[in-house]
């Protein structure tokens, strides 16, 4: 995938609909998680714009702005405590 997303051709709307698209596959076994996708969808801006240097008009340090940063936490911290209720670690 690195090889990929560094060759300028690369599409970035493989990545682009990746959480979202993993939250409608674990829907099909759980429903709940299509509950989750809209949440996760706002999250992959903040992968790929960030990762992919070409995939901004700037560089990402420049792009984002502390709030971005902090929504982004908030929303990464809501989804990882919801797929940890959905599935709980069994013997420690």
């Amino acid at each position: 995938m690195i090889r990929l997303a560094a060759d300028e051709n690369f599409n970035h709307d493989i990545i682009r609909g990746l959480f979202a698209r993993l939250c409608s596959v674990a829907a099909r076994f759980d429903p709940a998680f299509q509950t989750l996708r809209s949440e996760v969808k706002k999250l992959t801006p903040y992968y790929v714009d960030a990762r992919y240097p070409n995939a901004l008009e700037e560089i990402p340090a420049l792009y984002f702005e502390a709030r971005d940063a902090q929504e982004a936490i908030r929303l990464a911290e809501q989804t990882l405590q919801f797929v940890k209720q959905r599935f709980p670690l069994q013997g420690g």
